[in-house]
Parts: structure tokens; C-alpha cells; sequence
């Protein structure tokens, strides 16, 4: 059985320089668009053979009077590596629920900083 993919966020990257530190943060904002389902596919392509990514799923919405960023789910992207002789460029995640009441940020973050090769990672985004 196939999956049909709407895409929602298509060829987008974020970049880190040989000296950011550990955990400097990278925002992607999208605008909550017009959805038929609550599933979503994230893929990233993460070259660094260095350092993992951290992403939050953030929905950022007034709650109480003030502006809040409430988190929804987060996860971690591997590095680049070889793993039982097959090379993994890359890996993808489901989630659920994404765009709650408002936009989503993406927020992702490098687990390892300060002696890095500068590298861009790139991501997409689907509907499921």
C-alpha cells in the first residue's frame, strides 16, 4: 500500500558554522495551511559526521494572557554514519498533530558544537 505525501514544506535548509556552540538553535516557521489530516512525514538530511540534531516541534500560541511556545513532540536526527556497512544519509519521522492550533516551529539544534565542519542540513515537509 503506498502513501500519498502532500507537500507542505519542500527543499528547505539551515546551516552551522565551524564555531556555534553546542545547542544553537535553528527556527523554521510555517504558517498553518490547509490540512486534510493530522499526520505529518518530517525527512532530514543530516551531513554532518559530528554532530546529531535535536528537533522540538514547537506550536507557538497565546495561552493565559501571554505569548507561549508549547512543546509537542521532540526527537533526534542521527548524524551521518555507517551503521552494519550500509551508509545512512538521512532518516525521517512521523508525527501527529502538528499544526494544533496554530503554526509549527521546527527547531533544530546541533547536540555537539565548538569544533564542527560547518554543514547545511536539509529538511522537508509532508502531510500524510
Amino acid at each position: 500500500m503506498a502513501i500519498s505525501l502532500d507537500v507542505i514544506l519542500d527543499s528547505g535548509s539551515v546551516s552551522w558554522n565551524t564555531d556555534d556552540a553546542a545547542n544553537t538553535q535553528k527556527t523554521i516557521s510555517i504558517s498553518k495551511p490547509s490540512l486534510r489530516t493530522k499526520r505529518f512525514l518530517l525527512v532530514i538530511y543530516n551531513p554532518s559526521t559530528q554532530t546529531d540534531l535535536t528537533c522540538k516541534l514547537i506550536s507557538p500560541r497565546e495561552f493565559d494572557s501571554s505569548d507561549r511556545n508549547i512543546l509537542l513532540q521532540q526527537f533526534t536526527f542521527i548524524k551521518k554514519q555507517t551503521i552494519s556497512g550500509t551508509a545512512i544519509d538521512g532518516e525521517e519521522k512521523f508525527f501527529e498533530l502538528g499544526f494544533t492550533n496554530s503554526d509549527l516551529n521546527i527547531v533544530l539544534s546541533n547536540d555537539t558544537g565548538g569544533t564542527l565542519t560547518a554543514f547545511t542540513a536539509h529538511y522537508e515537509l509532508y502531510e500524510v
